[in-house]
């Protein structure tokens, strides 16, 4: 009977050390896939994080013009950059004329300010051309030349009774003038600005062959500046010229 008692304790002794191991397997088990779990919901939620950011930079970034702002579309996640590098502000403000500052304006101060700027702007489409109406008589020596027939004017700036030009604004001008000396004549004449020789065209005609001569000239002039073509002169020769000479000019820029 003992015997048999001690093989039962003995058996019971067996099993529940065995249950005691199972069941400190199984609370292993457990810890192992609670970290497993939680290390998968980490990596969801940052999986959809980076997704969330990526959606936001893929995003176009448009102009708005309500805070005055200019905005410029990046890669980066912030998705603006300055429009110019300001380390300071990090944004360029766009100015913007809003209707109640132009209803406060002055309407007549304002068109005065308008008339005052376009008489000092000089105008872009100066050009003219004058030619002579008929064969001139002696031009004496330091005569201005009188190109008194309008072929065109853009400006009405040249003054075809006194042959001069005068500039309706600074810019570059080119002048261009051709001469023909009649039979037996010799012309030699500059183009003058203001004082100063410029260019010169020379023609010395035969007693049966007329010969002519054209110059030009690139100048910057100021407004109201004047240029005309003068007889300088010629060892005291007579100077007459026809019908067909002519003087031009224009405003490069």
């Amino acid at each position: 009977m003992g015997v048999f008692l001690l093989i039962c304790v003995s058996i019971n002794s067996a099993v529940i050390q065995k249950n005691l191991h199972l069941e400190k397997r199984d609370a292993d088990y457990g810890f192992v896939a609670c970290r497993i779990c939680r290390n998968v919901g980490s990596t969801i939620d940052a999986v959809q994080k980076n997704r969330e950011m990526d959606s936001m930079e893929s995003q176009p970034v448009k102009e708005n013009r309500m805070i005055g702002w200019q905005p410029v579309k990046e890669t980066r996640r912030i998705g603006w950059i300055p429009f110019k590098e300001n380390r300071g502000v990090g944004w360029q403000p766009v100015k913007e004329t809003r209707r109640s500052d132009i209803d406060n304006l002055d309407s007549d101060n304002q068109v005065d300010s308008l008339k005052r700027v376009a008489s000092e702007s000089p105008p872009l489409n100066v050009a003219f051309t004058y030619r002579i109406s008929e064969d001139t008589g002696t031009i004496p020596t330091g005569g201005t030349v009188q190109f008194n027939s309008k072929v065109f004017d853009s400006t009405e700036s040249f003054n075809p009774k006194t042959g001069e030009f005068i500039a309706p604004g600074c810019g570059m001008y080119v002048f261009m003038l051709n001469i023909r000396s009649n039979q037996g004549k010799t012309c030699w004449v500059d183009i003058i600005k203001d004082g100063d020789s410029l260019a010169t065209a020379f023609a010395n005609s035969g007693p049966e062959l007329q010969l002519g001569d054209t110059t030009f000239v690139t100048i910057y002039l100021e407004k109201g500046n004047k240029v005309w073509a003068k007889n300088h002169g010629y060892r005291e020769t007579v100077c007459t010229i026809d019908f067909y000479s002519s003087f031009a000019g224009f405003r490069l820029f």
